[in-house]
């Protein structure tokens, strides 16, 4: 179920991990350690023993740094007791390797032509939301010789080459969309035995050469980083920890002041001149952001236009959601099976979603029934606290 307690993080969004657990398994460390001193239950603070136990590690998901927010429930209970303590952030590492920059416009960086000879070795994180665009390429004038490094689609990633025997692609098709606004490492090498390509802890994608493969890499003109000079395709994301041959590039010291380039990974949600508000969740775009009203009760582009009501005392409004749901294909199921009464809907499960603020007690907040005569509601009972009833005939 879902937790009491969480934590929010930089991007406003709740986390319900916690110290030496990882994103999204809603554990604490003695979960992962099988520690625990309930071992049917995730954390030690949930074993309700009459002795002090505690859960404890370090947050290191950067993404999610720092904590903005602890927010702690179950309180009311008069028996029980619980202290949280939260340490300072550190920050740590090889600031050449992690020298990050975000592109916010289509754009590119020069930088000196990469002379690798026969063996070239690349390696670098990325972060977008785009579906495509070229990462990196380097060229002669007239382009007969290059190498690129580029995103295709959401899960094609592309390194292309001419060095010696016409265009080469290697392609790795991932598992997972690459444009989930996570980092995602990269690795693409090429020499005389052939080029390989690989995301995060992926298996390789490889191309072997036949034999006396002749490869050269003689480019002239500059290292261009976030776009290809015949064929623009611009990037629109974040790009740290570029390397050429095990040789850094110094991206945030290229960046410093060029448009449409930002130093760390700043799109357009930390630098957007209109906020998401009333909670509103900000989706990155890099070149544009929108707005995720959707666990809020505010609409509009900001999350700003309130679309609730204040009800009076014995108010209240009906919506008929069956007669607006109901479509051909619903209809001809409800007439090959008159038994069927979802007309629409799924069967197997549906969500229901509001936020409330009042001072009266007891109080129905909401009731949904069926032609069938079952129904479920969410109540208020006198003592605050909320509750779910529900009614489900048996058939004769």
């Amino acid at each position: 179920g879902k937790p009491f307690s969480y934590w929010v993080g930089r991007h406003g969004e709740r986390q319900v991990y916690w110290g030496g657990s990882f994103p999204g398994i809603q554990k604490c460390a003695c979960a992962v350690n099988q520690s625990c001193a309930d071992s049917g239950l995730h954390c030690n603070c949930d074993a309700d023993y009459g002795e002090w136990y505690s859960d404890m590690g370090w947050l290191n998901f950067r993404d999610h740094l720092p904590v903005q927010r602890i927010i702690i429930g179950d309180t009311n209970r008069t028996e029980s007791e619980a202290q949280f303590n939260l340490g300072p952030l550190r920050c740590y590492g090889d600031r050449s390797t992690w020298n990050t920059v975000a592109f916010t416009k289509p754009t590119y960086m020069e930088f000196p032509t990469f002379r690798p000879g026969t063996t070239a070795d690349i390696s670098f994180h990325f972060r977008t939301t785009a579906d495509h665009g070229v990462f990196l390429e380097n060229s002669d004038e007239h382009h007969r010789c290059f190498i690129r490094v580029e995103l295709n689609s959401t899960t094609d990633l592309l390194f292309i080459f001419m060095v010696g025997d016409g265009i080469i692609n290697v392609t790795l098709r991932s598992a997972r969309p690459l444009n989930d606004d996570a980092w995602h490492w990269v690795q693409a090498e090429i020499n005389v035995k052939g080029a390989r390509l690989r995301v995060d802890q992926q298996p390789w994608a490889v191309r072997r050469f036949p034999g006396q493969t002749y490869v050269t890499m003689t480019f002239t003109q500059p290292l261009l980083v976030g776009a290809a000079k015949y064929k623009l395709r611009a990037y629109l994301g974040c790009l740290r920890g570029l390397r050429m041959n095990g040789v850094p590039l110094d991206l945030a010291g290229q960046a410093s002041g060029q448009e449409g380039i930002r130093l760390n990974c700043a799109g357009q949600c930390l630098n957007a001149t209109l906020r998401c508000r009333n909670g509103g969740r900000c989706v990155e775009g890099y070149g544009s952001y929108d707005c995720d009203c959707s666990n809020t009760a505010f609409d509009g582009h900001y999350c700003h236009k309130d679309i609730g009501a204040y009800f009076q005392a014995g108010s209240w409004l009906r919506y008929d959601i069956r007669r607006e749901a109901i479509s051909d294909e619903a209809t001809l199921s409800n007439w090959l099976d008159p038994h069927n009464v979802s007309l629409g809907f799924s069967q197997a499960s549906e969500e229901i979603e509001f936020s409330f603020s009042t001072t009266q007690t007891p109080a129905v907040l909401l009731c949904v029934s069926s032609s069938a005569r079952d129904h479920i509601a969410i109540i208020l009972k006198k003592d605050g606290k909320s509750a779910k009833e529900y009614n489900h005939p048996t058939e004769a």
